[in-house]
């Protein structure tokens, strides 16, 4: 699946056509899962751990836009705009996604290219009965998400440990957008240029050559939230909890949004959510195992 680019401004592309879906190899590797020794003693749910992919897996190397979404769908549910800041466009990633609704959209695309579809869903049930050995369009989990965004490195944010090059490779709050929301907090020492959503692949990738793997919009994986779980989680290929945890049934999501200060888009960060809700902040990107 290829992406068609038509007009480029200053290195990136003005607005895409989704014929298809541009994908990155993920090979199998090692790392370190967690906060990588910064100290911020958040608690259980950031402990350092180390983790094993042994299945390498394709990434999708943008996340997912709303002409891909209604390609697909044949709708749009993003909110249209933030504080008076449009958030519709072809370019923009699709958001006010909910977790469910993004399995349904993974079905959807596996069977419009012919893949077998993944999840098997019955009103608010979804199973995963192949897990990892299903090669249709899948949300990838919270240990390939975090292993894919680091790179190979150990940095704080992607690719540095400099809070001034978060704007080289995130959309996220800056003085400019937050003056312009009448917001009040820290923000990084750089611009980013823009104050609501960007188009997809505005910014630089990381090393493996994803984009906005930080920032931009918050990305749904496949995992429950527990606080508790990276106390006894496995350590190879760890698909997350098997159950929801007993302090309520929430879904993972990683990455921060265009609103996240610096501390929002560390890249062992992780925040939770109502998988049957959705929000102007939360949006996906879609895997594959390969191997």
């Amino acid at each position: 699946m290829a992406l068609l680019v038509v007009g480029v401004i200053g290195g990136v592309a003005s607005k895409y056509h989704f014929t298809r879906v541009d994908l990155v190899y993920i090979p199998p590797g090692e790392f370190t899962m967690g906060e990588p020794g910064f100290n911020r003693k958040e608690g259980d749910d950031l402990r350092e751990h180390n983790v094993k992919i042994t299945r390498g897996f394709q990434l999708m190397k943008y996340e997912v836009t709303q002409e891909l979404w209604g390609q697909v769908m044949d709708s749009n549910p993003s909110d249209s705009d933030y504080m008076g800041e449009s958030l519709l466009g072809d370019a923009l990633p699709v958001q006010r996604v909910s977790w469910v609704s993004a399995v349904i959209f993974a079905n959807s695309l596996s069977k419009q290219k012919g893949l077998e579809q993944c999840y098997d869903i019955s009103g608010d049930s979804v199973k995963w009965p192949k897990g990892l050995d299903c090669k249709g369009y899948r949300l990838p989990t919270e240990a390939e998400w975090e292993y894919a965004a680091r790179a190979g490195k150990s940095t704080r944010w992607m690719e540095s440990d400099k809070e001034s090059d978060i704007c080289r490779y995130s959309n996220v709050l800056t003085e400019t957008s937050m003056n312009k929301f009448g917001l009040s907090l820290e923000t990084p020492p750089c611009e980013d240029g823009y104050s609501a959503l960007s188009p997809v692949g505005s910014f630089q990738p990381n090393s493996w050559g994803l984009y906005d793997m930080t920032g931009n919009i918050e990305e749904w994986v496949w995992d429950w939230f527990d606080p508790d779980y990276y106390k006894d989680s496995p350590g190879i290929d760890p698909t997350g909890p098997r159950e929801c945890a007993s302090q309520g049934c929430q879904r993972v999501v990683r990455g921060g949004n265009f609103t996240s200060t610096s501390w929002g888009v560390f890249l062992d960060g992780r925040g939770r959510s109502d998988p049957f809700g959705g929000s102007w902040d939360q949006g996906i990107r879609l895997a594959i195992t390969s191997d």
